[in-house]
């Protein structure tokens, strides 16, 4: 059996209604996401590239790690669970940061899916950009760190040579990154 997950009407208000995530996206229903922007002082924002075996953008590059809120999970939950799965990466509820709750519409017509998301963004700031990574093979074949200025690049131009290609979201992520950068402009001043 599938997963399930909660959800919600438009205005982000809970139905009492649970469904599998293929049945949810091929309804167009709204349900709940998290992620989790992974940055460090000095700079740096990590970048993955999704499996070529993921249904929905195979082989992009995004900058946030999450995804589906499971039934009964709090958003946070997720964020955590999630960067622990696809990266290897413990993170603590410390260590995130609520950036805010974005609003999602994407649609797939050749997989007959919508997604409908309200995406809880975090971010999680750390000291060095060296690290080490356990990648979850299914979800993520790559993953490094570049600057806030490639970063802005890449979501202006939606591709670079040597990376590869955005996800199709970027209103969204411009907003995700001028939240990043605020969250690590304050902790510089902390530091």
């Amino acid at each position: 059996m599938q997963k399930q997950i909660d959800i919600v009407d438009k205005y982000n208000r809970p139905t009492g209604r649970r469904l599998s995530i293929n049945e949810a996206m091929k309804e167009g229903a709204w349900h709940r996401g998290a992620r989790v922007v992974i940055c460090t002082t000095t700079g740096y924002v990590l970048v993955q590239k999704r499996s070529p075996a993921m249904v929905t953008d195979p082989g992009y590059l995004e900058f946030s790690v999450g995804g589906f809120v499971d039934a009964g999970e709090a958003p946070e939950q997720t964020a955590i669970r999630e960067v622990r799965e696809e990266l290897g990466l413990n993170l603590g509820h410390d260590d995130l940061d609520f950036a805010g709750v974005f609003r999602l519409r994407r649609q797939w017509p050749a997989l007959h899916k919508k997604g409908r998301t309200f995406s809880y963004v975090y971010i999680a700031v750390l000291p060095s950009h060296e690290i080490d990574l356990t990648l979850q093979p299914e979800e993520v074949t790559s993953a490094e760190f570049i600057s806030t200025h490639q970063l802005a690049s890449l979501i202006r131009r939606h591709r670079i040579k040597s990376l590869g290609r955005l996800e199709p979201t970027y209103r969204y992520y411009r907003a995700i990154l001028s939240a990043a950068e605020r969250r690590m402009r304050a902790s510089r001043k902390l530091s």
